[in-house]
């Protein structure tokens, strides 16, 4: 195991790309995104996700149907975290619809889209 190095990521980076680096930090509230971008993104989470779901539900029908439990097991398995990660898509776009009070926090007391400590809005 090679040693902890001092360098960053990023000067990792520029070094194994010949001097340009290919990832830059930039902090989410210097570019906040619109509402209506988050909410149509958040949409297609919630779109993408149950098409995920029913495809592995095809597959897990067929691994049973073919008689094949090792992987029947793995599709179950991996079933389960496209539901939770679908149920958590479906969460957010919730969220996204709830409407905002003056500080930026729904009624579940959550920070809107493009809230961010300096844009004006009030703190918690």
């Amino acid at each position: 195991m090679a040693a902890a190095s001092s360098e960053s990521v990023t000067e990792r980076c520029k070094a194994w790309h010949g001097g340009t680096s290919l990832v830059k930090a930039v902090p989410m509230s210097d570019h906040p995104i619109p509402a209506e971008s988050l909410l149509a993104l958040a949409e297609r989470h919630v779109k993408d996700g149950e098409m995920r779901v029913a495809k592995q539900r095809r597959i897990l029908e067929e691994m049973k149907r073919d008689n094949h439990p090792r992987a029947e097991k793995m599709a179950q398995k991996l079933l389960v975290s496209l539901e939770k990660a679908l149920e958590n898509y479906r969460i957010h776009l919730q969220e996204l619809r709830v409407p905002r009070g003056s500080n930026g926090r729904n009624q579940a007391g959550r920070r809107g889209p493009g809230f961010s400590p300096g844009n004006g809005q009030a703190a918690p």
